[in-house]
C-alpha cells in the first residue's frame, strides 16, 4: 500500500471505481428486480455505463468518513491517500465479485436480475450455495485489507483500520438516514403547500 501511495495516490482509481461501481450497481439492479423490465443484456449495459461514475462516488463519500474516523483514532492519513487504501482494499470483493456475477449472468440470464437471486428462493442449487460462500469469504477477505491499508495510510494498527471501517461505516449509515427523512421531510411540506 505504502508503494502505491508514495508512487502515485490516483494509481488506478478509474478501474478500482469502476468495479466498485460494477458491483453495486448490479446488487442495485437486482433489488429493484430490472430482471422483470429489462433483459440481461440492458441490464448489463446499464451497469456498465454507471460503473465509473457510481464506484467513484461511493469511493469518495466512504473515504471522506473513513479520512474523518481514522483522525479521531489518531490517524494521519490524508483524503486522497485514504481514498486509495479504501479502493486497494475492496479490490478481494470487487474483482471477484465481478467474476461471480458473470457467472450468474451466463446461467441464468435476466433472472440473476432479480430480488432472492442468490441463492434464497427457487434457485437453491450446489452453484448457488457456492457462489454465495465464496462471496463470503470475499466480503471477509476485503475487511481485512482494507482494515490494513487504512492502518498503512493512517500509520496505526490494522485492528484501528478495522475499527475506523465499523465506525466510518456506523456514521455512513447515520448521515445516510437523516439525509432520507430530511428529504423526506422536505418533499411532506411542500406537497402540503402546493394542495393549498
Amino acid at each position: 500500500m505504502r508503494t502505491i501511495v508514495d508512487y502515485d495516490p490516483s494509481y488506478g482509481s478509474v478501474p478500482v471505481s469502476t468495479l466498485l461501481g460494477f458491483v453495486w450497481v448490479v446488487h442495485f439492479l437486482q433489488s429493484v428486480a430490472a430482471g422483470k423490465a429489462f433483459s440481461a443484456p440492458v441490464s448489463v449495459v446499464i451497469a456498465l455505463l454507471c460503473a465509473f461514475p457510481v464506484g467513484y462516488a461511493l469511493l469518495i463519500v466512504a473515504s471522506w468518513f473513513a479520512c474523518g474516523v481514522g483522525k479521531w483514532f489518531g490517524g494521519c492519513g490524508t483524503f486522497h491517500t485514504v481514498r486509495t487504501a479504501m479502493g486497494w482494499g475492496s479490490v478481494p470483493n470487487t474483482v471477484p465479485g465481478t467474476v461471480i456475477w458473470v457467472i450468474l449472468l451466463c446461467r441464468y440470464g435476466r433472472d440473476a436480475f432479480l430480488p432472492g437471486m442468490p441463492p434464497v428462493g427457487n434457485y437453491v442449487t450446489p452453484l448457488t450455495t457456492l457462489l454465495a460462500f465464496a462471496q463470503s469469504l470475499f466480503i471477509i477477505w476485503s475487511v481485512v485489507t482494507r482494515s490494513h491499508t487504512l492502518g498503512s495510510v493512517h500509520r496505526f494498527s490494522p485492528w484501528k483500520g478495522l475499527c475506523t471501517c465499523i465506525v466510518a461505516s456506523i456514521v455512513e449509515a447515520v448521515c445516510g438516514l437523516l439525509l432520507i427523512f430530511l428529504l423526506g421531510g422536505i418533499g411532506t411540506i411542500l406537497r402540503h403547500l402546493s394542495s393549498r
